[in-house]
């Protein structure tokens, strides 16, 4: 049996040996008694399971209890609408798949209930997206500076460099060592350098830039600069790896982080920047103070990268996969997010559209190529198609509403 359902993907068949619509997903107390007897006895069977609506025992909202009674599952059937238990890293000790198949329920009256959750679609995407215009210029699209690099990871710098110009960026700027010059030259002569010592702070016209991303291979030795950074630029800014590090460590900088800034931790630089957390249902009610408190717009990576604004609204991404696990896949998503933030896109916009073609890349990479492991360099060439692809529906669809009328 093959379902098509999530993504417009279609499982391969599966041979059936359990059927499983014990309990739906209004469950709201653990298994006990003889349900909890018969799941315990289904596990041992070690059978292949298909579950209807959610595995038994499992909940759709809320902490997910690793130790809780739960029928595991191969594969789980949804209805129209996923469950927000199924995108956190917990639910994979429950179950490895899911489908959504859609039965017919009235979406505008979906789209109408009153959520703070939201999976981000390609529909979504591309009514943001900005089409490029005549007589648009390099000046039109931003400049952005990108604070990266030390001798020993310049290949983090050139990676989010060369990203935030795939990403449509209308100048870059690198602030990097000495050391990387020459790589930069060779390998990007797109960007333009900042050269810094490591003793000394570069000169740097901050207001010249309409968006600055900082953090990727930058190492502990330039907090310094980053302190200079926050001192000195009011707009929002992008902040990743070391430069989270670096503010995990100095908490009193948070005053000085501009507000709409966008930061984008994995999950052990979350767990740095706020504490130690249990699970993840704990992170995303963490994630949700903070970008309220703070007034950013945290970007929690993940296999469903979760996008959390200020307003408290998190926004599920629906692209990525296995595939894009490798150093420097974080990179690029800087570079990204940091060249659509310079060409105008709001902070929350810039997010949510950078994950989605970052992850959309790697998707249509892994799927074409039939690649075990996407390269960052490969994602970040990749982006400008899936743009252009984007860009290319939004005009369709305009030119067919005007013909419409």
């Amino acid at each position: 049996m093959g379902v098509s359902g999530f993504g417009g993907e279609t499982t391969p068949p599966l041979p059936l040996q359990g059927l499983s619509a014990l309990l739906g997903s209004g469950l709201n107390k653990p298994l006990n008694g003889a349900y909890a007897d018969l799941v315990n006895h289904l596990n041992q069977l070690k059978k292949q399971v298909i579950a209807v609506d959610v595995p038994t025992g499992f909940f759709s909202e809320g902490k997910i209890d690793l130790n809780a009674v739960v029928l595991k599952t191969d594969l789980v059937i949804t209805f129209q609408r996923l469950k927000i238990n199924f995108l956190l890293p917990e639910s994979a000790f429950f179950m490895d798949d899911f489908v959504v198949v859609d039965i017919g329920l009235d979406e505008k009256f979906l789209q109408n209930l009153d959520s703070c959750y939201h999976l981000i679609e390609e529909k979504d995407v591309i009514k943001a997206v900005l089409p490029r215009k005549k007589f648009q210029h390099k000046g039109t699209f931003g400049h952005a500076m990108l604070i990266v690099g030390q001798e020993k990871t310049m290949g983090a710098a050139l990676l989010c460099a060369s990203a935030a110009v795939y990403a449509g960026v209308g100048l870059t700027t690198a602030c990097i060592p000495a050391s990387g010059l020459t790589a930069l030259n060779t390998l990007i002569p797109e960007v333009m350098a900042i050269v810094r010592e490591e003793k000394q702070l570069p000169e740097i016209e901050w207001d010249k830039f309409t968006a600055i991303g900082a953090g990727s291979g930058l190492g502990k030795n330039a907090q310094q600069l980053i302190n200079a950074l926050l001192s000195n630029y009011k707009k929002p800014i992008v902040l990743d790896a070391d430069a989270l590090n670096m503010l995990s460590e100095n908490l009193d900088w948070w005053k000085s982080v501009p507000e709409n800034s966008v930061i984008t931790p994995h999950v052990k630089e979350f767990d740095r920047l706020f504490g130690k957390h249990n699970s993840w249902w704990q992170r995303l009610e963490t994630a949700q103070k903070q970008a309220s408190a703070k007034k950013i717009v945290i970007v929690l990576k993940n296999q469903y990268t979760i996008i959390i604004v200020p307003d408290g609204q998190l926004y599920f991404n629906s692209t990525g996969n296995p595939a894009m696990a490798t150093g420097g896949m974080g990179d690029v998503l800087t570079g990204v997010i940091t060249a659509l933030l310079a060409q105008g896109y709001s902070s929350a916009d810039a997010a949510v559209i950078g994950v989605f073609i970052h992850g959309k890349a790697g998707d249509d990479l892994a799927l074409a190529n039939g690649l075990n492991v996407v390269l960052p360099t490969q994602v970040a060439a990749r982006i400008p198609a899936i743009v252009a692809k984007l860009t290319a529906q939004k005009k369709a669809e305009n030119n067919a509403a005007v013909f419409l009328i």
